[in-house]
């Protein structure tokens, strides 16, 4: 009687083993990932200085961070997918990641960083995309798509069109179809995009 009680906790144990093992081996191959995509980017800040940039997705912990100097920006929440950097007028960068969404829900973040007298800013962090599938029934899509320009005095401005759509099979009333475009202006104070400007 006891052979077999014996024999199944052995079984499991060595299960357990097998389970563990692989969960390390998963956590080595993404801290490798981690370090091969780890970047530094050269942009000029907006004092006109040339500042290194370095951003380091960390897939084990699931957070990415953007490093300038001695200023340290850290994004929890992060998902195992390496972002996408584009340099934005040379004073910019743009970053697309990933966040984690759900069974039937992706979704997307984009942040613009620029760095002013030796300091990192968040000069815009907002959703960038949702996708949702309601069973086989309904389907939302959201994205923004944005671009820097500059307005006739020579500031920046933020292009960003807007869609948004739901779309039911079983409840046509719900349906809707939003594009827009919004135009954001940059302060040069806070060095933030802004829409809406309260006075204090």
């Amino acid at each position: 009687m006891t052979r077999p009680i014996t024999l199944i906790f052995s079984i499991v144990l060595i299960l357990l083993r097998n389970t563990s093992i692989a969960q390390d081996d998963l956590q080595i191959l993404e801290a490798k990932a981690s370090k091969k995509d780890t970047k530094t980017y050269m942009i000029q800040s907006l004092d006109g200085t040339r500042q290194k940039v370095k951003i380091a997705p960390d897939y084990v912990k699931k957070v990415l961070t953007m490093i300038c100097l001695k200023d340290t920006i850290r994004i929890g929440g992060f998902w195992g997918v390496p972002p996408q950097v584009d340099i934005l007028d040379g004073k910019f960068i743009q970053m697309q990641y990933e966040v984690r969404g759900g069974t039937g829900y992706a979704l997307g973040n984009v942040l613009i960083l620029c760095v002013q007298n030796n300091k990192l800013y968040e000069a815009m962090h907002v959703l960038r995309y949702t996708q949702s599938e309601i069973g086989d029934d309904a389907t939302g899509d959201y994205n923004i798509k944005m671009k820097i320009d500059k307005n006739d005095k020579g500031r920046y401005i933020l292009k960003v069109n807007i869609h948004d759509d739901f779309n039911s099979k079983s409840h046509p009333e719900k349906n809707y179809k939003y594009d827009n475009l919004s135009i954001l202006n940059f302060d040069l104070s806070r060095n933030v995009f802004y829409s809406i400007k309260k006075d204090r």
